[in-house]
């Protein structure tokens, strides 16, 4: 009875949206396997893309879009792409509006505690995994991590302020089309 209800609750047009936007994601992931030189910037694009579904579907139906991609990204792709939008910028379009709820400077500490967060994790398994010397080559870890935060902060502080004005602009000129096109008219 419960999977009927949850059946019966959505929208095709929403569930079609959500696939077509996971498909494309992962291939944006398959290409950047092909043009290395745009892992990041296709990672970026991909979370502009789990943005648009915030917008036109909802958190929910983002988390399941971000799920999926993730999931067959890793399996098909397998590159650096596919687990950056794993860790981090896949998510992130979903965690972005409920943070800005908050006071702005608040809002602000917890973006930047979430990044940091996955910039030293992520630093830390490539160093112990990855990389077990690599202290050896560059001198005090301390130091690449200092440098890794203080240019990985202002990559990120770019990219939020640009990821709020791709998805002003989305608003303003293409979500009246999609969203009719999403209900059928």
């Amino acid at each position: 009875m419960a999977i009927l209800l949850v059946a019966v609750k959505f929208k095709t047009g929403t569930l079609v949206l959500a696939a077509i936007v996971a498909s494309l994601i992962d291939v944006l992931m398959l290409i950047s396997r092909v043009v290395r030189v745009a892992d990041y910037s296709l990672t970026l694009l991909c979370g502009l893309l789990i943005g648009v579904i915030v917008i036109e579907c909802g958190p929910l139906w983002a988390t399941s879009t971000y799920a999926v991609s993730a999931a067959l990204g890793l399996l098909l792709a397998g590159n650096e792409c596919a687990l950056l939008f794993l860790v981090f910028f896949g998510y992130y379009p979903v965690l972005k509006p409920l943070l800005e709820r908050l006071p702005k400077g608040i809002a602000w500490l917890l973006k930047l505690a979430a990044f940091n967060a996955v910039i030293v994790l992520s630093y830390a398994l490539v160093e112990q995994l990855v990389l077990p010397d690599w202290s050896a080559i560059g001198g005090s870890p301390l130091w690449q991590i200092a440098l890794l935060l203080i240019g990985a902060n202002a990559a990120f502080v770019l990219y939020d302020l640009l990821f709020g004005r791709v998805m002003a602009w989305y608003m303003a000129r293409l979500h009246p089309t999609v969203g009719r096109i999403r209900k059928g008219r």
